[in-house]
């Protein structure tokens, strides 16, 4: 299996000929530069350390949030610790062919959000309730690529950096995921609806004030999907387990001594198998968009390859019929849906929910970006 690979950032030293002047500079830069920022998360700390800064040479942030557990008793699959550090890069990576970003308009609609109490692996999370989207949107048909973000944003972290341009980018907060929506904003004159302050790892963001509440559905720029609008993309208008039919239980495993061709394998489930990079089919890596079944609706990679942040704060489900949810203006966790290419099928579900704090990256995590249609 293929591990995923890291940039480790060496700390400068300073040349022997270097001035005084120089000397000094640089002992003020290392000073501010080497200051630890704690974040609480619960009971663990996330610590970002930021590399040593000599004269002439680019600042480097490395780090990013500690795992945590979640109350709802999923977990991320097998565990893959985040790189010890990151680079931020000052040069492009092989950008490949550029393919923009695609889209599918997704038509307003009503359906069951959640998991009825018979299906396989549901977790008391995924409350059955009744939700109408009042507003048409279009959702990327993929995840956002290692090509497209950087070229957007100029950096790039991805861990599975080998998996070529048009793979999900990953190593990605929920802060960066809500700034690469505003700088596609402000490219084409929109407005942002988020205010984010800082750059690269480091940025800091939160709903804009005007698109707080159900007001989020009425901002012209990008943004991520709120969750009801995910898992209603997701399903396509169908009520399975997987937009591609119902689960044979909560994982699976392959054989491929026995069974080469997967298909014929019956230990495999064949309705995640079709959609989804997962645990069984993945190889330990990400894939680039698009090599998969797609749902009804055009999308792929809806379950697998990385998990998807959405905009909504976590909160409990109501039992009661909602229209157009938005999920709490504050929380401590977000949410994040789909699954990633370490997952066991039961994460992969249209209805499984997953959480995080925001500020938590790992190879894992990536998004896709929606807009409201008017």
């Amino acid at each position: 299996m293929k591990t995923m690979k890291t940039t480790k950032t060496n700390e400068t030293t300073t040349s022997e000929t270097m001035t005084t002047s120089q000397t000094m500079k640089t002992k003020t830069l290392l000073k501010v530069f080497t200051s630890l920022t704690l974040r609480t998360l619960g009971s663990s700390l996330l610590v970002l350390t930021l590399g040593a800064l000599a004269a002439g040479c680019p600042a480097e942030a490395t780090g990013t949030d500690a795992a945590t557990t979640t109350p709802d008793g999923g977990d991320l699959g097998p565990d893959m610790p985040p790189p010890d550090s990151f680079q931020v890069l000052d040069h492009g990576p092989d950008l490949g062919v550029e393919k923009p970003i695609a889209w599918a308009t997704i038509k307003a609609g009503s359906f069951k959000m959640g998991s009825p109490l018979t299906e396989i692996c549901r977790t008391y999370e995924e409350v059955q309730h009744d939700v109408t989207l009042t507003n048409d949107f279009r959702m990327s048909t993929m995840e956002i690529s290692q090509s497209q973000w950087y070229r957007l944003m100029r950096y790039l972290r991805a861990g599975f950096d080998g998996c070529g341009p048009h793979c999900p980018v990953e190593n990605i907060t929920w802060h960066e995921a809500a700034h690469f929506c505003n700088k596609m904003s402000e490219k084409e004159g929109l407005t942002a609806c988020y205010s984010c302050k800082g750059k690269y790892q480091l940025v800091e963001c939160e709903v804009a004030t005007a698109y707080k509440g159900k007001a989020f559905y009425g901002c012209p720029g990008y943004r991520l999907p709120t969750e009801a609008e995910w898992e209603y993309a997701y399903r396509a208008g169908t009520t399975t387990a997987y937009y591609s039919g119902n689960a044979i239980g909560c994982g699976d495993t392959r054989d491929a001594d026995a069974y080469p061709d997967a298909t014929q394998d019956p230990t495999i489930d064949q309705n995640a198998w079709a959609i989804a990079w997962y645990t069984s089919s993945s190889e330990g890596r990400t894939h680039p968009g698009g090599e998969l079944q797609a749902n009804t609706w055009g999308l792929y990679d809806m379950a697998g390859n990385v998990w998807e942040w959405v905009n909504d704060w976590r909160a409990a489900y109501p039992t009661n019929a909602v229209t157009d949810p938005t999920g709490p203006e504050t929380g401590y966790y977000r949410v994040m849906r789909g699954g990633d290419l370490e997952s066991m099928i039961m994460y992969l579900r249209a209805a499984y929910r997953h959480l995080h704090t925001p500020g938590y990256a790992d190879g894992r995590t990536g998004f896709r970006v929606v807009q409201t249609v008017k």
